[in-house]
C-alpha cells in the first residue's frame, strides 16, 4: 500500500502487511513465492518513488507543508539556502512579531479612506466628498501612504476646531513629517503659504498646518478647511511613511 496519505508506511506482499510479512507467511505455511516478492518489492518502489530526493531528481507533485505550523526552519544561522526563487511570500493577516533585527515579519499593501475629523474624530458630521482615495504599504514597522481627498463640505464640524485626516490604517508610534504634494489653489502656494502634516501617535490620524510669514506654524482648523484661502475645495494629496 506504500505511504497511507498521512506520512505513515507499511509494507506489503499483497496478502500480509507490517514489519513481519515474511514471518506471518510462513507461519501461515506459505512458501517463498516469486509473485509475492514482486508485488512487495513493487510496494517499496512506489514508497521509495513518493520521497524526496537529495540530488532533485524527485520533486514536490502536491503542496509541501510541514507537520505543525510555525515549528520548523528551513536552514539556520549557518547553513542557509542561497536563493528562494517564487512567486510571492504570503504573511499572515495577524503580523507575528520577531525581535530579530533582521528578520521580516509582515508585508501589506491596501486601501484606507481619509476623513476630514475635528476634536470629536467621527466621519458621521454630515462631511461630504468628491473625492476620497487612500492606499498603503505595510513592510515591518514601515508604513508607506498617499491620500487624495477633495472636501465639497464640511458638514458639522466643529470651524474652531483642528481639522485632521482621519481613518490611517495603523497607528503611528511616533510624530513623523509627512509632505504635503500638492494643494489648491495653486495661488495660496504662490504668496508663500506652506503646509505641513504630522502623523498624531494618539489616534488614527494625521495633523495639518500652515505657515503664511516667518511665524510659527497654525493649526488648520476645520473653518479654515473649509475655507478657499486655505484648501476649499481643493485638492489635498499626503504621502509618506511613519513607523508602527
Amino acid at each position: 500500500m506504500a505511504w497511507d496519505g498521512n506520512g505513515n508506511y507499511s509494507r506489503s506482499n499483497g496478502v500480509n502487511s507490517g514489519s513481519t510479512v515474511w514471518q506471518d507467511d510462513a507461519s501461515a505455511g506459505t512458501d517463498i513465492e516469486a509473485n509475492l516478492h514482486d508485488t512487495h518489492d513493487e510496494d517499496l518502489a512506489t514508497a521509495i518513488g513518493a520521497c524526496l530526493t537529495k540530488n532533485n531528481e524527485t520533486k514536490p507533485t502536491a503542496n509541501f507543508d510541514p507537520n505543525a505550523g510555525s515549528t520548523y526552519d528551513m536552514g539556520d544561522d549557518t547553513l542557509r539556502w542561497q536563493h528562494v526563487y517564487c512567486e510571492g511570500v504570503n504573511f499572515p493577516a495577524t503580523q507575528v512579531t520577531s525581535a530579530d533585527a533582521n528578520t521580516l515579519d509582515d508585508y501589506e499593501e491596501g486601501t484606507w479612506t481619509p476623513v476630514l475629523w475635528d476634536d470629536s474624530e467621527s466621519g458621521s458630521e454630515s462631511q461630504t466628498y468628491t473625492t476620497q482615495e487612500g492606499t498603503y504599504t505595510k513592510i515591518g514597522r514601515l508604513v508607506f501612504i498617499h491620500c487624495k481627498l477633495v472636501v465639497s463640505s464640511i458638514g458639522t464640524l466643529t470651524t474652531t476646531q483642528a481639522a485632521t485626516i482621519g481613518g490611517l490604517p495603523f497607528q503611528p508610534a511616533r510624530e513623523t513629517a509627512l509632505a504635503v504634494g500638492k494643494i489648491n489653489p495653486q495661488a495660496q502656494v504662490d504668496r508663500g503659504v506652506r503646509y505641513g502634516a504630522v502623523c498624531d501617535t494618539s489616534a488614527l490620524k494625521i495633523n495639518l498646518y500652515y505657515n503664511s510669514s516667518s511665524a510659527a506654524d497654525e493649526v488648520i482648523t476645520c473653518g479654515n478647511a473649509a475655507a478657499d484661502a486655505y484648501f476649499g475645495t481643493g485638492t489635498v494629496h499626503i504621502s509618506g511613511q511613519y513607523e508602527v
